[in-house]
């Protein structure tokens, strides 16, 4: 083989790959864009955020579920969590874990919550559990059953403590969970 056809045979390897990593880009990008209902309790809502679709699984940004689902969000931007409560439930995120905390208990979730176009995206269906909502597909429409608050509408007491040591253990560099 001589130096210009190896030549040619890399630079033709050049081209496949970058016309793959064209085709896996757009094709990526299609499944971001795909246009998704949501309902609550079967009323259409709209939602400022599109929902986006990474690896078959439906993502919603975090603000907007949470406030669909009526729970309270508070962001530690220090430590990148997000602390939520909706009746007695308090509920704690990092960004990039798969990590979540629900009332003091460790659990892990499908996949992780992620940034997406700037914005904080959460798995919609491992998230809506969490918060005592069930979701649905039909067609090409999600439907999120939201069961009624049992308890106070109030924060329950141990949200603020929640809020208060990831705000201090952030700022003490310890790192919450050990997943990521």
């Amino acid at each position: 083989m001589s130096l210009e056809s190896g030549h040619a045979h890399s630079r033709r390897r050049v081209r496949v790959v970058t016309l793959l990593f064209f085709a896996v880009t757009v094709a990526s990008n299609a499944c971001l864009a795909q246009p998704v209902d949501v309902l609550v309790n079967g009323t259409p809502v709209t939602l400022k955020t599109a929902p986006a679709v990474v690896h078959d699984q439906l993502y919603m940004p975090l603000r907007e579920l949470f406030s669909l689902l009526g729970a309270h969000v508070t962001w530690i931007p220090q430590a990148q969590t997000i602390v939520a409560y909706r009746g007695e439930d308090i509920v704690a995120l990092r960004v990039g874990s798969e990590a979540a905390e629900v009332n003091g208990v460790e659990l892990t979730l499908s996949s992780s919550t992620s940034v997406i176009r700037g914005s904080v995206f959460v798995p919609l269906r491992a998230i809506a559990s969490l918060l005592g909502a069930s979701v649905a597909y039909v067609d090409r429409a999600v439907d999120i059953t939201i069961a009624p608050i049992d308890g106070p509408s109030r924060a329950p007491s141990a949200y603020a403590a929640t809020i208060d040591r990831y705000s201090r253990d952030s700022y003490a560099g310890k790192y919450v969970w050990g997943k990521s």
